[in-house]
């Protein structure tokens, strides 16, 4: 079945956020799937489907705090990132 995508937005969407995105926004089923995620920048986005509806949306994450590392240093080999 094709990936369709469908406008998300006031109650539906705010329903959605409320519920920390755990159910399809269209059908209310929890039997839905998420992909792997892109970060760009202070944001991040996900696929997500509803293997009972078929629908797909992306959730959209944002940069909303940071915490100190109170473990060993960073491992020098993980590539440095250019924010």
């Amino acid at each position: 079945m094709p990936v369709q995508y469908l406008t998300i937005e006031g109650e539906t969407e705010a329903r959605y956020l409320k519920d920390g995105g755990l159910h399809c926004p269209y059908c209310g089923t929890d039997e839905i799937e998420g992909y792997s995620i892109d970060i760009e920048g202070g944001e991040a986005w996900q696929e997500v489907s509803c293997l009972r509806c078929h629908a797909s949306w992306k959730d959209v994450y944002t940069l909303t705090s940071l915490e100190p590392h109170n473990g060993p240093p960073i491992q020098e080999e993980a590539a440095p990132c250019s924010a």
